[in-house]
């Protein structure tokens, strides 16, 4: 602040987001069988497993079942090991 640089913050959606390549579906559990989603170029959005668009693959931490969020697969999730690591400042022991 006192240099007037101006700081954004990101969401955690924006984060998990941000560790693909390609565009993905953010998700993250909001309780009650509700979840947080944020698609490419939206807003943050609450709903249940039924509202979440199945057009990108997900990311996010979420506890599933079968690698999927939702009945009969509708929905997939991008394999961990084609996603970067969190972005952030480098952890020090």
């Amino acid at each position: 602040m006192g240099l007037r640089i101006p700081n954004r913050s990101a969401s955690d959606l924006e984060l998990q987001a941000a560790r693909s390549d390609q565009p993905v579906t953010a998700v993250s559990e909001a309780g009650r069988g509700r979840f947080y989603y944020l698609v490419p170029g939206g807003e943050v959005a609450l709903g249940e497993l039924l509202n979440i668009p199945t057009s990108h693959q997900l990311v996010g931490m979420v506890v599933t079942e079968r690698g999927s969020i939702a009945p009969e697969g509708r929905n997939r999730f991008n394999p961990q090991s084609r996603l970067g690591p969190l972005p952030g400042p480098p952890l020090s022991c």
